[in-house]
């Protein structure tokens, strides 16, 4: 059962994660599309 909540406490990590990825994937390509202005 420990181990089970482990798990479930990762996957929270997880999506997390993709949620700050996802968020940050747009604000990263805006940079590189300024970067290449200049």
């Amino acid at each position: 059962m420990k181990t089970w909540k482990n798990l479930k406490n990762y996957q929270l990590q997880e999506d997390a994660l993709d949620k700050l990825f996802f968020e940050l994937l747009p604000i990263f390509f805006q940079f590189i599309q300024l970067q290449s202005i200049f």
